[in-house]
């Protein structure tokens, strides 16, 4: 990991954010801030992006929480603004600034990096994915599906342990990232990526087929996970889901070690438990919003929310990936013996 990248991780995680002093009390319009909202980012050229925004008081002081990420914030009447370290996808980390003013309920404001303006963001509040606790509501999710932007807001920093700090301060890609070996992503990464997804529904199971790597997942509609679960270590994972209202719930156990981000080096631990909520939204669009619990990396979960679309043209392609140009390219470089060494590493 970078100077650059460990010197914004220390600032975000370990920053004061700024706020009224402990045992005062919050103003009107500071109050208005509190709670969990849903975040709409329009900055990227792949086009706009969700996110949950959770702003809380803690300790006397308010804090900001991006996709359950550290967003320094500050507030100054009805104006809010928050500190974003986001990944472009191919490892390049930038920090932009939030800053939006409350209006008709919400908040609405622009997006700066450097003190140029790269686009707008909006939120709305909301208490959880839709139709939560409502009766089994069950709508068809068949098809296939391919993003229909970025894989989420891209939130670079989370809140972890010190265990997961030094994996990650040691993680090093050009050895220890599964996909330079054909080897599965794991779950969280096959939810997002620009591989295509098939779903195939039944009364007792949803099966979703996965372009990239061609796995394939099922989601138990009709019973509970196995006894031994927790010692499965499946790329995929035991899933089994249940409907709240047109909302599939999905929780999956019994993980493999794997990476949260795409080559970032966020490591997700075998105990790691999964929550999605798959529903169409308003949109028409497939959301998927995803939680990952893993206490033994994160102290509070990391959150994406990746949306697909669905169109006649869309086709499930044909997948090849040969490990030998991996393999070779460290032969050549007398990198081998390296990269044995690094076995601790690898997920």
């Amino acid at each position: 990991m970078n100077r650059w990248r460990k010197g914004l991780a220390l600032r975000l995680v370990g920053c004061v954010l700024l706020g009224t002093m402990a045992g005062s009390p919050a103003r009107a319009a500071e109050a208005d801030f509190l709670g969990t909202w849903l975040l709409y980012i329009d900055h990227r050229p792949a086009g706009f992006s969700y996110g949950t925004l959770n702003i809380e008081r803690a300790g006397g002081a308010l804090r900001g929480y991006i996709d359950g990420g550290p967003a320094p914030i500050s507030v100054d009447g009805d104006t809010i603004s928050l500190s974003f370290d986001w990944d472009d996808g191919g490892g390049t980390v930038y920090l932009s600034e939030l800053q939006g003013t409350l209006l008709d309920g919400g908040i609405e404001g622009q997006i700066t990096r450097d003190g140029d303006e790269t686009g707008t963001w909006r939120a709305t509040p909301r208490s959880g994915p839709p139709g939560m606790g409502l009766p089994p509501r069950p709508v068809d999710l068949s098809g296939i599906w391919r993003m229909r932007t970025d894989d989420g807001t891209g939130k670079d920093t989370f809140d972890m342990t010190a265990e997961a700090v030094a994996y990650q301060q040691a993680f090093d890609a050009r050895y220890d990232d599964p996909v330079l070996r054909c080897v599965s992503d794991g779950l969280v990464r096959q939810t997002g990526g620009p591989f295509a997804k098939e779903i195939i529904q039944q009364d007792d199971k949803v099966t979703i087929l996965y372009e990239d790597m061609h796995e394939i997942r099922r989601v138990y509609l009709d019973g509970d996970f196995p006894e031994d679960v927790e010692f499965l270590g499946e790329a995929l994972g035991y899933s089994i889901g249940h409907w709240e209202g047109s909302t599939l719930v999905v929780e999956t156990r019994g993980l493999k070690e794997a990476l949260w981000h795409r080559a970032g080096g966020e490591p997700i631990s075998a105990e790691a438990r999964i929550t999605e909520y798959m529903y169409i939204g308003e949109d028409a669009n497939l959301h998927v919003e995803l939680t990952l619990d893993d206490p033994v990396n994160y102290n509070r979960s990391p959150q994406r929310h990746t949306v697909l679309s669905s169109g006649p043209d869309y086709q499930f392609n044909y997948y090849s990936c040969d490990p030998d140009a991996f393999y070779r390219g460290l032969y050549l470089e007398d990198l081998l013996d390296l990269y044995y060494q690094r076995s601790r590493y690898r997920r």
